[in-house]
C-alpha cells in the first residue's frame, strides 16, 4: 500500500502544481486578465478542495473504503482536464472556475483517502519516515511536472507556430494579399504582424490543450493502480 501510495502522490504532485504553472501565465499573458483578476479566478480551486477534504472525513466515518474515494477523486480530476482539453482563448470565466472547483473537488477526494491507505500496511514505528517520503515524492512529482509541461509548452508553441504559418498564404487569407504587403512598407509590416501575433495566440492555445490532455491521461491511467491496495479499515 505504501509503495503504491508513493506512485500516486508522485502523480498526484504533477497534476496539482503543473496545472497552477500553467493557468497563470495563460490567463495573463493569453487572456489579457490583470494579477488580481487571475488570483480570483483560480481561488474556486482551492474552496473545491477545502470542501471536498470535509466531506471526506464524514465519509471515511461511515466505513467507506478509502480506495472508492481515490477513484472518484481521480475521475473528477480526469474530467476536468478534459473539460480544460477543450478550452479556447475565448473561454469564458465561468468554465475556468468550474473546472478548476471540480479540479479541487477530485485532489480533496485523493488527498486524505490516499494517506489513510497507504499507511494503513505500514508498521507504526515506519511511519514518521513514510510521511517524510510521501511528502518528498509529491514535491519531486511537482518539480517534474512543471519541468516537463513549461518544456512541452514551449516546444509545442514553437512546431504549431510553423505548422500553422505554413499555412498562411494568399489563398487563404482572402483579406490580405501576402505577395503584395511588402510593397506598402510600414504598413505591410504592421499588417503582417498582426497576423504572425495571431498565430503565435493559437499555436500557444494549441500547446496549453497538449499539455492539460498529457495531465488528464496521467490521472487516467493511476486509476487502475488503486487495485493494487488492500482495503484497509478505517
Amino acid at each position: 500500500n505504501f509503495v503504491t501510495g508513493l506512485v500516486f502522490i508522485f502523480v498526484v504532485g504533477i497534476i496539482l502544481l503543473a496545472t497552477m504553472a500553467l493557468l497563470p501565465p495563460f490567463l495573463q499573458q493569453w487572456k489579457d486578465y490583470p494579477a488580481v483578476t487571475t488570483g480570483l479566478v483560480l481561488a474556486p480551486r482551492g474552496l473545491g478542495s477545502m470542501f471536498s477534504m470535509m466531506l471526506v472525513g464524514r465519509l471515511m466515518r461511515t466505513r467507506l473504503d478509502p480506495r472508492v474515494l481515490v477513484i472518484t477523486g481521480l475521475l473528477f480530476i480526469t474530467f476536468s482536464l478534459h473539460e480544460m482539453a477543450g478550452f479556447t482563448l475565448e473561454v469564458s470565466r465561468n468554465t475556468l472556475i468550474w473546472t478548476g472547483v471540480l479540479q479541487g473537488l477530485g485532489l480533496g477526494l485523493v488527498f486524505i483517502p490516499l494517506n489513510v491507505t497507504a499507511f494503513s500496511t505500514l508498521p507504526g514505528h515506519l511511519r514518521t519516515d513514510g510521511s517524510s517520503l510521501l511528502n518528498l515524492l509529491r514535491s519531486i512529482g511537482a518539480s517534474v511536472g512543471i519541468s516537463i509541461t513549461t518544456v512541452l509548452l514551449a516546444r509545442n508553441i514553437q512546431t504549431a507556430h510553423t505548422d500553422l504559418g505554413s499555412h498562411v498564404t494568399s489563398s487563404t487569407i482572402d483579406a490580405i494579399d501576402i505577395s503584395t504587403v511588402d510593397r506598402y512598407q510600414p504598413l505591410g509590416q504592421t499588417v503582417l504582424s498582426m497576423v504572425d501575433l495571431e498565430v503565435n495566440r493559437q499555436a500557444a492555445m494549441i500547446a496549453y490543450i497538449d499539455d492539460f490532455y498529457l495531465m488528464m491521461w496521467l490521472a487516467l491511467a493511476a486509476i487502475p493502480m488503486v487495485f493494487l491496495m488492500r482495503k484497509c479499515r478505517t
